[in-house]
């Protein structure tokens, strides 16, 4: 008997990296040298819940913890939060669009480049898009792989430097991962 095609209910998680944010850069030609502080990348987990609507269309629930593993002077500890979104999954590839929700903890502050006057301060909004696509690999009846990867726009960011005037700007970054998925209730074969 073969996998069913369409299962109604999949459960799917596995490890993301993301998102990515550059942080200040400032060069000095005199020292030949140039400084970047306030970055953020993240490496963590993923949870997807995704539930048939008809045929290849799913919508799903997912839940997101990356911490920030940056090695440049990195602001905020970490990143989680939710999304729901929905997408068309066929035997080997997909494509889904989701709403995020997303919050940071630890400190939003970050040392200037070479270490001068005050800090900077970077606060992240709550909003975000994630548009992905991925390709699939079953590998046993209830089970399979996934490997996907999406642009991500937003949240919104506010970097200010105690002298400046405040940067607003719109996060365009990634998250790229792998799940492992589990048919909860599968389909007809």
């Amino acid at each position: 008997m073969g996998r069913p095609r369409y299962p109604r209910l999949v459960l799917a998680g596995g490890p993301i990296v993301g998102p990515h944010t550059f942080g200040t850069e400032e060069c000095r030609s005199e020292e030949r040298r140039c400084e970047t502080h306030g970055t953020f990348l993240g490496l963590g987990l993923n949870v997807e819940l995704r539930a048939r609507v008809f045929r290849p269309l799913y919508v799903h629930a997912r839940g997101i913890l990356v911490g920030n593993v940056s090695p440049r002077d990195p602001v905020h500890r970490g990143l989680y939060g939710g999304g729901l979104g929905f997408g068309a999954y066929g035997r080997r590839v997909f494509g889904r669009a989701e709403y995020l929700l997303v919050d940071t903890f630890g400190d939003d502050h970050f040392a200037r480049p070479f270490g001068e006057r005050n800090q900077g301060r970077d606060r992240w909004g709550h909003h975000s898009g994630l548009f992905s696509a991925g390709a699939r690999l079953p590998f046993k009846q209830r089970m399979g792989a996934e490997l996907w990867g999406g642009l991500m726009v937003g949240p919104r960011s506010t970097r200010t430097l105690s002298d400046d005037d405040p940067e607003r700007r719109t996060l365009l970054t990634f998250l790229v991962g792998v799940n492992v998925t589990y048919d909860l209730v599968p389909g007809r074969p």
